[in-house]
């Protein structure tokens, strides 16, 4: 039963969110809210659809729906099992695209479950591409804020901050980075460190690194769109 009402969800939301569909979004927070954590991988497309499709009006409603899919992306990201981790960061990560210079005040709790689930051990290679997508997405949208809330944020008993993490994963192998999406945001993170105004020594410590690695990720990309190419 809950396969089909999404599917048919995700099919009326595809292309435009008539008023009635907006109403079915609050109906699909509450079947979330519910038992519906276990058909969170099924749910996230119309999720998606509400945030790109339905950008001009989403947040027409006082932060509502935004808070609302803040709480699925907690949910997802403390439950018991991992299965939505993925897919909730890649969320909020969309939700910071869509919406750039308009919902400041989520990058500090979207970044803060991030460093939660990484605290109790979720280190996974696929999981560190998708944190550090939301990390750059969050850099593009506000850099300054951006380096201050991983700064005091932390992520294992020897008090290693956030943002050392991110930057040691980050400049230590960027061939992890295969999709054309993930190279993207690759080179808009390297590019938000280079406007930096002010740099922290971590940072600054990379200063050197910064443009060899653009020049690489650019070249990268511009071979994987000839790959593309038809």
């Amino acid at each position: 039963y809950y396969e089909e009402v999404i599917s048919l969800t995700y099919s009326l939301t595809a292309v435009n969110i008539s008023p009635r569909m907006w109403m079915m979004f609050h109906l699909m927070y509450e079947l979330f809210s519910g038992d519906g954590i276990d058909y969170f991988s099924d749910m996230i497309s119309v999720f998606y659809n509400y945030v790109t499709v339905g950008s001009s009006e989403f947040l027409n409603d006082g932060g509502q729906r935004l808070m609302a899919l803040y709480n699925v992306c907690s949910t997802a990201l403390t439950y018991e099992t991992d299965v939505g981790d993925n897919l909730a960061v890649k969320l909020m990560e969309i939700i910071i695209l869509q919406f750039r210079g308009k919902v400041e005040t989520f990058l500090c709790p979207a970044i803060e479950l991030v460093a939660k689930r990484l605290e109790v051990g979720k280190r996974t290679s696929d999981f560190l591409i998708v944190c550090l997508d939301l990390f750059f997405a969050c850099l593009l949208h506000n850099p300054q804020l951006t380096i201050e809330i991983t700064q005091r944020l932390y992520v294992n008993e020897q008090k290693e901050t956030l943002l050392h993490y991110f930057l040691a994963n980050w400049f230590s192998d960027m061939n992890i980075f295969i999709s054309l999406h993930d190279r993207k945001m690759c080179l808009i993170g390297l590019c938000s460190l280079i406007q930096l105004n002010q740099r922290p020594p971590v940072v600054a410590e990379l200063g050197s690194r910064i443009l060899p690695s653009c020049i690489t990720t650019l070249k990268a990309l511009s071979r994987l769109y000839d790959m593309t190419d038809p």
